[in-house]
């Protein structure tokens, strides 16, 4: 039984930072995508010739709005992965 428990255990473990290493290359995919996004605006932004504090504050708008979509998916992710920690747990158990 306890060697049963300690294979899942571990089992669970490996599955685990699995996906924590799986997510965290999508986010950084995620991060360099928007950043990316951003240059482009930027330059549009400046071919358009517009009020340079214009272009400031829209484009520190557009990067705060990607930082919170970022950390939302990061949250999002932690929550799946801990919740899929205690329903691993609650069957091993049982």
């Amino acid at each position: 039984m306890a060697m049963v428990l300690l294979v899942d255990v571990t089992v669970l473990v490996l599955v685990v930072v699995l996906m924590m290493l799986v997510v965290g290359l999508m986010v950084m995919v995620l991060e360099e995508v928007m950043v990316m996004v951003v240059v482009l605006m930027m330059l549009v932004l400046e071919l358009m010739v517009l009020d340079g504090m214009l272009v400031l504050t829209v484009v520190m708008l557009v990067l705060t709005v990607m930082e919170v979509i970022v950390l939302v998916l990061e949250l999002m992710v932690l929550d799946e992965v801990l919740i899929m920690i205690a329903v691993m747990l609650t069957v091993t158990v049982m």
